[in-house]
């Protein structure tokens, strides 16, 4: 068991139903008011779908994320979640998300670690994102077992299907089926070129500095873009 599992582990195994869901803010959004949710990553927790190729390079289990007080706020909302979907209270699900998501955001993103874990969830988090109109959603996932088309027909949410060389024909299938998704396709090593129809995001390619790069670019984030998009391994 890794040093990360374990502690998230060890602080699940302590305290109380927390009361209410987290904003964490990911180095690529810096306007205070747009934020992002996270839950703690790996197929011990919230990646259902996570490849031995992302799992080996994922940048959600070390760095900032090894930080204590980060992986308090993953845990907490984690089992906040857990608690909801064990008493079968999508309400209070959806309530917690919407006090969570501040009211001005313009952009928020979903999962900047961890994925969608169960139907339950995703279809929680669809209600949340129709709630909010005015806010831009998006997000990544490998979670390809699960049905999203109750995502398809809103407009603020922006969503993408993330693909490697462990999960290709998966993703290929996924999307067919979900139309309203593009590839994401990534890490790709420094030595490889991007995938046809595709772009590379400019803040792992030196393009943008990391800082607020989301905000400034905004491809992955407003409009359901014909292009899919690659990430270079960081």
């Amino acid at each position: 068991m890794s040093k990360y599992v374990s502690n998230i582990l060890k602080i699940l195994d302590n305290g109380d139903i927390p009361e209410g869901l987290r904003a964490s803010s990911p180095a690529k959004i810096s306007v205070k008011k747009n934020n992002a949710f996270a839950i703690p990553a790996g197929k011990n927790f919230g990646c259902i779908g996570e490849t031995d190729v992302c799992a080996s390079k994922c940048y959600a289990k070390k760095g900032n994320h090894l930080w204590p007080a980060v992986q308090n706020l993953l845990a907490r909302n984690w089992k906040l979640l857990k608690h909801f979907e064990a008493n079968a209270d999508s309400e209070g699900a959806v309530r917690a998300l919407l006090e969570m998501i501040p009211e001005k955001a313009e952009l928020f993103r979903l999962h900047e670690s961890g994925d969608f874990f169960s139907q339950w969830y995703v279809d929680v988090w669809a209600e949340a994102i129709a709630a909010r109109p005015n806010t831009k959603f998006w997000f990544y996932t490998r979670s390809f077992t699960l049905d999203f088309s109750g995502m398809q027909s809103l407009s603020n949410v922006t969503c993408w299907a993330s693909t490697d060389s462990a999960n290709e024909n998966e993703a290929l299938a996924f999307v067919k089926s979900h139309s309203f998704f593009r590839h994401a396709y990534g890490p790709i090593a420094k030595n490889e070129e991007k995938p046809e129809g595709s772009f590379f995001c400019p803040a792992t390619v030196g393009k943008l500095e990391t800082a607020g790069a989301c905000e400034k670019c905004r491809l992955c984030t407003d409009s359901r873009t014909t292009k899919h998009v690659a990430f270079r391994a960081h």
